[in-house]
């Protein structure tokens, strides 16, 4: 993050007569030498940028010039010169402002107020920072960064809902980077992190001292599970709300949550904050993913008797115990998990033929097809053991296990399904309760899509234990992480809730 004030360049083409911020001479609209700066649009030739004053877009008060700030601290307007949008109108006398001919009239990058040069002075020197003004963090409020690394924030009269943006810059093909781009524009820069560059933990910790602030992801499942994972680790969870803005493949806790199943549209982020700013607190469960490698044992005697490594001393073997990951929608092991194992590993060697969501589904679908075939997992009852809430379940001839936390699976479906003339209680994420559903094959998850089937469910519980027989290993995986999990134990078992936005 640039609190310096320098402009983030990046080349463009520009679709009417644009003039550059610095000489003021007319930019080609046809060739990609004009520069633009993402945060606050300054327009230069690649020959000026390098002239270019370090006047991007404020972030703290002290990145504001102090000539500017007179009369006690108040968030004034920060002008920009030019370019200004077609059928511009002034804010003081509502006529057509801005030209075509020269870099002429004035736009706030904050409020984004139009007005003439002669009409500026009569208008109020306050900004009132436009319509995220609920979401936004001024830059007067933010006093720099104190010595522990975190804002010393003073009081935010206008912004009763401070918002914390994190986006994933590689997630939905381009369409992260221009999400990025869009949220700069309309927040305070010192809002927007970028997951791809550094990681959620620099601004969570900027915000830890805040007593209470909101947060977007805009990214997918994955993006979302290590957002928490850092909020679980500085215990912000009493401080902070989370809302998701759906930009990967499967975003099944973005549709749970009320959020859409994806968004492409950058344009609509005006409208997202509102909603954002309007929209209910509900908690999501989180589960603990125990594991303990059993590899040391003997299978003969594992297989026999499975709770074996309990009873020989209950401390010893919890010491043993590693939490591998933190679930929020769901764990699998067997066919499931082995498809998504391939769909991982294949793009990691090929990341240029994943960049989309039409292309990952078609790797899924390709995958899933290759399954189909050679039913790998067939038999899968025979080669782990299942408890729920300490009982021993006796399991059909399956392929996979999947445990549900939401209503949402693999991009949309409901696995568990609806709920009428059932023994079963309704499904919810905020119950401490799992669902435990069984994969006999992949028509089966196929037909799930559009039917409600319930034949493949096994149970609801508060605590799941399964234990890998056998010398293999075995493919698990979590909210779309996966990995080959040699013979032992898995649990399952509740680790928090946390506070989520939603619009359900």
């Amino acid at each position: 993050m640039d609190l310096n004030g320098m402009h983030n360049w990046y080349a463009r083409r520009h679709t009417k007569l644009t003039y550059c911020n610095v000489c003021r001479e007319a930019m080609c609209g046809i060739t990609s030498h004009g520069l633009s700066c993402e945060v606050c649009k300054f327009k230069a030739h690649k020959r000026c940028a390098v002239h270019a004053t370090n006047n991007c877009k404020w972030t703290t008060l002290a990145s504001i010039c102090k000539d500017i700030i007179l009369g006690g601290i108040s968030m004034p307007h920060q002008w920009l010169e030019g370019n200004l949008p077609i059928h511009a109108r002034c804010t003081i006398c509502h006529k057509t402002c801005g030209s075509v001919l020269r870099l002429q009239d004035w736009r706030c990058i904050w409020c984004k107020a139009t007005v003439h040069t002669r009409c500026k002075e009569q208008l109020s020197s306050k900004c009132p920072l436009g319509r995220c003004k609920v979401s936004i963090i001024p830059p007067t409020a933010l006093n720099t960064i104190d010595s522990d690394g975190f804002w010393e924030a003073s009081c935010l009269p206008s912004c009763t809902s401070p918002l914390l943006v994190f986006v994933n810059s590689k997630s939905g093909g381009n369409q992260g980077v221009k999400f990025l781009r869009r949220f700069k524009q309309l927040l305070n820069p010192a809002q927007v992190f970028d997951l791809g560059n550094g990681g959620p933990n620099l601004g969570l910790r900027l915000y830890q001292k805040f007593d209470k602030f909101s947060i977007l992801v805009c990214g997918g499942d994955g993006s979302v599970s290590w957002v928490l994972s850092e909020i679980d680790t500085l215990t912000l969870h009493k401080q902070c709300q989370l809302g998701v803005l759906p930009l990967g493949t499967g975003n099944d806790l973005s549709r749970v949550l009320g959020w859409g199943s994806v968004c492409d549209d950058d344009r609509q982020v005006p409208q997202i904050l509102q909603k954002l700013e309007r929209a209910s607190i509900k908690m999501l469960d989180r589960w603990s993913i125990m594991v303990h490698d059993c590899t040391k044992f003997p299978q003969q005697q594992l297989a026999s008797n499975p709770s074996m490594v309990i009873e020989d001393s209950s401390t010893e073997n919890m010491e043993c115990y590693t939490e591998k990951f933190v679930m929020n929608n769901y764990f699998g092991i067997g066919l499931d998990a082995k498809i998504t194992l391939d769909f991982n590993i294949k793009r990691e060697k090929h990341p240029e033929k994943c960049r989309s969501r039409t292309k990952n589904r078609i790797w899924y679908g390709t995958l899933a097809i290759s399954e189909l075939l050679q039913r790998t997992y067939r038999n899968l009852e025979q080669r782990v053991l299942l408890e729920c809430d300490g009982r021993p379940i006796s399991l059909p001839s399956l392929q996979g296990i999947v445990v549900l936390n939401i209503p949402s699976y693999a991009a949309g479906t409901n696995f568990w399904g609806g709920t009428k003339n059932d023994v079963f209680a309704a499904q919810s994420f905020d119950d401490k309760v799992l669902e435990v559903v069984a994969v006999f094959g992949i028509m089966q998850m196929a037909v799930s899509r559009v039917i409600n089937l319930q034949y493949h469910r096994i149970a609801q519980c508060c605590m799941v234990k399964i234990t890998i027989l056998g010398d293999e290993r075995v493919p698990v995986q979590v909210d779309g992480e996966a990995w080959l999990q040699p013979p032992g134990f898995i649990e399952i078992f509740h680790k928090n809730q946390t506070r989520t936005l939603t619009r359900v």
